[in-house]
């Protein structure tokens, strides 16, 4: 049978597609087998340099973003513990009464009932993030739910590769030291008083 060349391209990471680019320059420069390339060597060799550069340009943006989002993250975080501190002050000065909240331009907390079971989450985005590794995963809100479970696997086929990531209270996370080019599958369980909700569809994604 007549063999073809597998190039393997796809999901490669960038710096291991360089350095497979530059094997094969190297391995083919002054080789007898292939006395006129096309495309020339050297214009194979220019597109791997454009592509290091822009690769380069590329890593120092995402270092510079992930500092500006560290530094939103703590002003986030600031506003929401002095917002929690002036609703904590307009609940005592209240004592319940729901004109005096609202007169504060805060709305008035929903009077609780009893659940059930969390419905099925209902994951709405799964994204590649700044930094390598790294996926930010976004759900609705499931009525009666108190934290939710993420889980993610590399292989959807066999139920023990799932491993439980992190709970949080929160409808989004950041799923971190994830392997670069390596395909993922995400679910989201929420858990309630009454006990766990079915598991969301599970979502797919390489990771950057």
């Amino acid at each position: 049978m007549s063999k073809r060349v597998r190039l393997g391209l796809r999901g490669l990471d960038i710096h291991l597609k360089i350095k497979a680019a530059r094997k094969i320059i190297e391995s083919m420069s002054g080789n007898h087998n292939f006395p006129e390339p096309d495309p020339p060597l050297f214009e194979t060799e220019d597109s791997v340099s454009l592509l290091e550069q822009k690769y380069s340009e590329l890593l120092e943006q995402r270092q510079l973003v992930q500092r500006k989002s560290l530094q939103l993250n703590s002003a986030e975080c600031e506003l929401d513990k002095k917002l929690t501190m002036l609703a904590s002050y307009v609940e005592s000065k209240a004592n319940g009464n729901s004109a005096i909240i609202e007169s504060a331009g805060m709305e008035l907390r929903a009077d609780s009932v009893p659940v059930g079971i969390p419905d099925r989450a209902k994951i709405k985005a799964v994204k590649e993030s700044v930094n390598f590794g790294e996926i930010k995963l976004n759900w609705e809100k499931v009525r009666g739910a108190k934290v939710y479970n993420i889980e993610y696997s590399d292989n959807i086929k066999v139920e023990s590769h799932w491993k439980v990531y992190d709970s949080t209270t929160k409808t989004k996370i950041f799923i971190n030291h994830l392997s670069s080019g390596t395909k993922y599958w995400f679910r989201v369980q929420a858990i309630g008083s009454a006990g766990r909700g079915p598991y969301s569809d599970p979502v797919i994604k390489y990771a950057p």
